[in-house]
């Protein structure tokens, strides 16, 4: 297995910065929509009587959302790679 060099691998992690951007994004829409969909389970709406079902509503965005911090969170630090110059890298290595 060869070395792979400083290139290779900033265009390898440009490509998974984008998947986990895409990540992030799709996580994103489906804590709105979980969240959004609580609201018709709410007491005054039409389907408060269902209300069991409301409260997995809620179980689900909260599960979502510590999703999204975590895809979010690994996002962030390939992006934090992917923005830094390399020669300063370079001179970080022992």
């Amino acid at each position: 297995m060869g070395k792979v060099s400083d290139k290779e691998n900033l265009a390898r992690m440009k490509i998974a910065f984008r998947r986990w951007l895409k990540a992030t994004y799709l996580t994103l829409a489906l804590l709105i929509f979980s969240i959004c969909s609580v609201i018709p389970f709410l007491e005054g709406h039409r389907w408060h009587d269902f209300w069991n079902l409301g409260k997995i509503l809620i179980v689900t965005s909260g599960t979502l959302f510590v999703g999204l911090l975590w895809v979010a969170g690994m996002t962030y630090s390939i992006w934090l790679y992917v923005s830094e110059p390399i020669s300063t890298r370079k001179r970080r290595r022992p």
